[in-house]
C-alpha cells in the first residue's frame, strides 16, 4: 500500500498523465513510436496509421524514437506532462543508384538490371512498421 502511495505522490509531483505524440511530415504510411518515461527504461512499442497516437500514463523525462516508412528514425528528449508531444520525422530518404549494363548482350543483361530494380523496388515498397 505504502508503495502504491509513493508512485501515486511521484505520479501527481511530475505531471504524468495521459499523453499523446503526433507525428509531423508522415509518409501516409504507418507510424510507429518506441517510448521511454522517468518511472522505466524499458521502452513500450506503438504503430498506428493515423497522424497521432495515445501512448497511455506518461511521466517525468523519457525519450521518443519515431520512425514511419521513407523517413529516418527520429529520437528526441520529452518531458512528459500529459499532453501532446510533437514527433518531426525528417524528409522522405532518397538513395540514389545507377546500373551501367557494360558486358554484352546488352538486352539480356539490361532486362537482368530492370528485374533486380524493381524486385528491389518492391522489398524497399513493403518494409514498413505494422500494427
Amino acid at each position: 500500500m505504502r508503495t502504491l502511495t509513493v508512485l501515486g505522490l511521484a505520479c501527481l509531483m511530475s505531471g504524468c498523465g495521459s499523453s499523446t505524440i503526433h507525428f509531423l511530415s508522415t509518409s501516409g504510411s504507418p507510424n510507429g513510436a518506441l517510448t521511454t518515461d522517468g518511472f522505466s527504461t524499458n521502452y513500450s512499442g506503438f504503430v498506428t496509421s493515423t497522424d497521432s497516437v495515445n501512448v497511455g500514463n506518461q511521466g517525468g523525462n523519457g525519450e521518443v524514437v519515431g520512425f514511419s516508412q521513407y523517413r529516418p528514425a527520429h529520437v528526441q528528449a520529452v518531458s512528459w506532462s500529459g499532453g501532446t508531444v510533437d514527433v518531426n520525422l525528417g524528409d522522405q530518404i532518397r538513395v540514389p543508384i545507377s546500373f551501367w549494363v557494360l558486358s554484352t548482350p546488352f538486352n539480356t543483361n539490361s532486362q537482368r538490371a530492370d528485374a533486380f530494380w524493381f524486385r528491389a523496388s518492391d522489398v524497399s515498397a513493403t518494409a514498413r512498421p505494422t500494427g
